[in-house]
């Protein structure tokens, strides 16, 4: 993200960082009742689902402009209507609270990974990343097993594709009593995506399948380039011109093949819930796309 934006970003958040109690949402501060109405295109993007690959895609694919250029709540909290205004894409890691913040109807969509693979790719990012909010703990674990017993590290492995669904946090709220300088360190996220479950495992369940089918389209990150070409027909947009290189790949991180069997079998149980959906993922893409099953 360019530096200016970045300053831009910490300036709107000091000014409305004392008033987000009174936050009126942009539709109401807009003077174009036209552009609230219309939608808005939305990637819902969960962590290590080759989502770098495919926001790359789409910032060529969408007129310059219309990308909202920032990919996390601290970036939209506190924009001013005027910075939105022709955004025609929101693509990061908003979650299910984007079209409440916005007021604008969101046609959604979203890649889903197998669990225990993407589990291991975020475990591997979170141990290369010293900007990561969970790095230095992660380091001092060691073991991929002591990082699984970590009650707040294995926040990135537990049901985490479940977590990101079925999500019904309160950005503004959970930002109320937060400085510029906590936002941009990324205190936000952390605080999101490390608070405990607050409904039990099938409800959350519940909540992600439905959100899912409600979804304009679901990928599966395993059938990479089946997944581009089904969303790219659903979406009305070019496709590539030729084969995707998947990018943000870590080539040390740990493989599934290669894991202790106590370990995997801690994944496979702290991923049960996250197969559910996986499973449910590639039966909505063989729906969509039914000549490229298997």
């Amino acid at each position: 993200m360019p530096l200016s934006l970045l300053f831009r970003t910490a300036r709107w958040a000091t000014e409305t960082i004392h008033n987000l109690s009174k936050l009126t949402f942009l539709p109401t501060m807009s003077s174009d009742a036209s552009a609230t109405r219309q939608p808005v295109d939305y990637f819902f993007h969960i962590p290590k689902t080759a989502g770098t690959s495919l926001t790359r895609f789409l910032e060529s694919a969408y007129p310059k402009g219309t990308v909202f250029p920032g990919h996390l709540w601290r970036h939209l909290i506190g924009c001013r209507t005027e910075d939105v205004h022709g955004v025609r894409l929101y693509r990061g890691h908003f979650y299910g609270a984007l079209q409440g913040f916005v007021g604008r109807p969101v046609r959604a969509f979203t890649f889903l990974r197998d669990p225990v693979e993407r589990a291991l790719s975020h475990h591997g990012h979170v141990l290369r990343d010293p900007t990561h909010y969970l790095h230095c703990r992660a380091v001092e674990a060691g073991s991929l097993a002591k990082y699984l017993a970590d009650p707040i590290l294995r926040t990135t492995v537990e049901n985490f594709q479940v977590r990101a669904l079925a999500m019904e946090l309160d950005p503004v709220a959970e930002a109320a009593d937060l400085n510029a300088t906590q936002l941009g360190q990324g205190v936000l996220e952390q605080r999101m995506m490390t608070a405990p479950f607050d409904r039990p495992l099938q409800q959350l369940l519940d909540t992600a399948l439905r959100r899912l089918d409600d979804m304009a389209f679901v990928g599966v990150t395993e059938r990479y380039s089946t997944s581009l070409r089904g969303l790219c027909r659903q979406l009305d947009l070019r496709p590539p011109p030729q084969e995707q290189r998947r990018l943000n790949v870590n080539p040390g991180r740990l493989e599934a093949a290669r894991l202790e069997p106590a370990d995997r079998r801690a994944l496979h149980r702290l991923t049960e819930g996250d197969q559910v959906v996986y499973r449910h993922a590639m039966r909505l893409l063989d729906q969509t796309c039914p000549d490229s099953k298997g």
